[in-house]
């Protein structure tokens, strides 16, 4: 299916996603890098209102850009499979179709990894994100449970940036995979 004379629409792709998905690689490193590094030096109440307010945001862009980058990737990749009996149908026919298709899966990945590994840890920050907010403004008293509970509400932001490397890995690599087919040239 490959052509010796790609279309607009592939070269477009092949200039555009690997761009795409390596600036999204560097968003989600970042957040890890130097984000959560700050949140940790705040007050818990403040820490748990900006991890939410950022959750909420990445979440509206960070996930399609991935998906876009990644169903991209996996066209570039389909562009890339033999028609001919001897290779096969629908065999990837280069090491460019199967660098994309590793861009692919390791770019779009990303959300599927997010909702096996990350929601739980999500969903307790969530959980006391929102808990802080009701709680604002009314006096507590200071006690042992207090600073546990802060301890373990840091300790769970800590985590999150730990699993969230880990995204940023697979982005990084899957952007490199991308970024190599795009500017290989045709064999």
């Amino acid at each position: 299916m490959a052509s010796d004379h790609p279309t607009l629409v592939h070269r477009t792709l092949q200039t555009t996603i690997p761009l795409v998905s390596s600036i999204t690689a560097g968003l989600s490193l970042s957040l890890s890098f130097f984000m959560v590094p700050r949140l940790l030096e705040a007050p818990v109440a403040v820490m748990l209102q900006q991890w939410q307010c950022t959750y909420r945001q990445g979440a509206v862009t960070m996930v399609p850009l991935c998906l876009v980058s990644g169903v991209s990737y996996l066209w570039l990749a389909l562009q890339h499979t033999s028609s001919s009996s001897a290779a096969g149908a629908g065999m990837l026919s280069s090491w460019r179709g199967k660098s994309f298709l590793a861009a692919g899966l390791l770019t779009a990945g990303v959300v599927p990894y997010t909702a096996a590994f990350m929601m739980g840890t999500n969903r307790r920050l969530m959980e006391r994100a929102d808990r802080e907010a009701a709680a604002k403004g009314k006096v507590t008293e200071f006690s042992d449970k207090i600073l546990e509970q802060e301890k373990s509400a840091k300790a769970l932001v800590d985590w999150w940036g730990v699993l969230n490397l880990v995204r940023g890995v697979m982005l990084t690599v899957g952007s490199a995979c991308g970024l190599a087919a795009a500017t290989a040239t045709a064999a």
